[in-house]
Formats: C-alpha cells, structure tokens, sequence
C-alpha cells in the first residue's frame, strides 16, 4: 500500500464517522404521529418508529418510507 492509499483509505474513515455522527447533531423533534399511547408513528405508513427515533431522534418515517422519500427527492 502506498502514501495515497493509506490517505484514501483514512479520509474514507473519517468520512463514514462524520456521517454517523451526524445523526446526533439533529435535535430531537417531537413526533407528528402517535399511537394512543403515545408511541412514535411513520408520519406516511402509521408504523411503529420508537426502535429507530432511539437512534435517530429526529426521524419521522420509518426506514422503508425513508428511503422511498430520498428516492423521490433525487428525481
């Protein structure tokens, strides 16, 4: 492995840990949906989202629901 290589490769690091830690720069927001009791909602399928809202406090879709709606934006 040569000098740009390890360079790659570490920039490639550092990128992936600023990603993950972006998540926690958001602010938490309150859910839009809930359940009746109280449980976090997809604000598009109704699904339970108390899993994924631990690790990503600001999220309002779950993962499926997400992912269609940066598909969407793109195009």
């Amino acid at each position: 492995m040569d000098v740009i290589d390890d360079a790659q490769q570490r920039t490639q690091h550092f990128q992936d840990l600023a990603m993950q830690n972006r998540a926690f720069d958001l602010a938490p927001v309150a859910a839009k949906n809930t359940d009746s009791q109280g449980n976090p909602l997809c604000i598009d399928c109704d699904t339970n989202i108390t899993r994924r809202r631990e690790v990503l406090p600001s999220t309002q879709r779950c993962i499926e629901c997400q992912t269609d709606h940066e598909k969407r934006s793109r195009n």
